[in-house]
């Protein structure tokens, strides 16, 4: 149930199912400070993104990004693989109010890009989320993660295109 939710929606489905003494705020700061360790020290970028971020930056192309994580865990990530400077913002399901289950995330980091949907790309990992922009008629590029346990070939049936990693971009993006 809870891969679906924004972390603030599966505190209150765990407050609601399993523990209604608890807070959100307390539920929030727990998950935070189990993963906080491997964002802080641990997650490293995947392959080729960085010289990606270099291409598309030389092109003028506009990048923020939309996730499930909160903020400062991702922005700690980025900066200790030196990718921060790439985004001109970070939205979370947290700050939009809602999960990757309604395209609201999507909506919200288009409406800051300022570009038209069908030139805009979501990069997604996750299956839930593949079909949340799907559904919402986004462009997307699927990435390959260890950490999704979806049948890739039906990752690819929804996406425009669909990546082991960044060096396999180029034949798309030229």
């Amino acid at each position: 149930e809870f891969v679906k939710m924004s972390m603030v929606q599966a505190a209150e489905y765990y407050i609601k199912n399993i523990d209604p003494t608890a807070t959100v705020m307390d539920i929030v700061n727990e998950v935070n400070s189990l993963v906080q360790d491997f964002y802080f020290n641990e997650v490293i970028k995947k392959a080729g993104i960085e010289d990606f971020l270099k291409f598309l930056k030389e092109k003028n192309v506009k990048m923020c990004i939309a996730t499930a994580t909160d903020k400062h865990l991702v922005e700690k990530a980025l900066e200790r693989n030196a990718i921060r400077e790439y985004f001109t913002e970070i939205f979370t399901c947290g700050s939009v109010g809602a999960g990757k289950d309604t395209p609201v995330i999507y909506d919200v980091a288009l409406e800051h890009l300022g570009t038209p949907k069908e030139n805009t790309f979501v990069f997604e990992d996750a299956l839930y989320a593949i079909e949340t922009a799907n559904k919402a008629g986004y462009n997307i590029v699927g990435i390959n993660d260890i950490s999704e346990k979806a049948d890739p070939e039906n990752v690819k049936k929804l996406c425009n295109y669909y990546i082991n990693d960044y060096s396999e971009i180029y034949k798309y993006f030229e």
